[in-house]
């Protein structure tokens, strides 16, 4: 498993989270009678008891929705991952795989040429690489299968 793989799966990771947090946004407003539409169907608070009662049963599917918190606790794993690096390597992969920042957004930040910016990245990405490669044959075969899934 490649370090910028494993890294870049949050992006993928946010991507299902906010997709199903606004799904869920939705249903609860339809199961609370706070919305008149759902995607093409409309729903009025004074219309079909069936309609509500979907939703409010697909609202209550999804919060204790398994793939939600499977995706949840992925994304912890790897936040995780990278907290075992030094300071200066988890602050660079933090900020731009978890924050989303871009690299010249650091080197302006921390106040840094483009140069030495770029090893520090390369240098947290080898450290990270280690902590991977380090892992035992089993816990790697099971992360890398659940990353897959996404």
């Amino acid at each position: 498993m490649k370090a910028k793989w494993f890294l870049m799966k949050i992006e993928e990771i946010d991507a299902k989270i906010e997709g199903r947090s606004y799904e869920i946004m939705q249903l609860k407003m339809i199961a609370s009678g706070r919305t008149a539409q759902w995607g093409s169907e409309r729903v009025q608070s004074s219309g079909s008891q069936q309609k509500m009662a979907d939703a409010v049963a697909k609202y209550i599917d999804y919060e204790n929705d398994h793939e939600m918190k499977e995706l949840l606790l992925l994304k912890q794993y790897i936040i995780n991952t990278i907290k075992k690096l030094p300071t200066k390597y988890y602050k660079m992969l933090h900020r731009i795989y978890v924050q989303g920042m871009t690299i010249r957004d650091i080197y302006l930040m921390e106040r840094m040429s483009r140069t030495w910016g770029d090893r520090l990245h390369n240098e947290a990405l080898k450290e990270l690489q280690k902590i991977l490669d380090g892992m035992g044959e089993g816990e790697k075969k099971d992360v890398k299968h659940r990353l897959f899934r996404i």
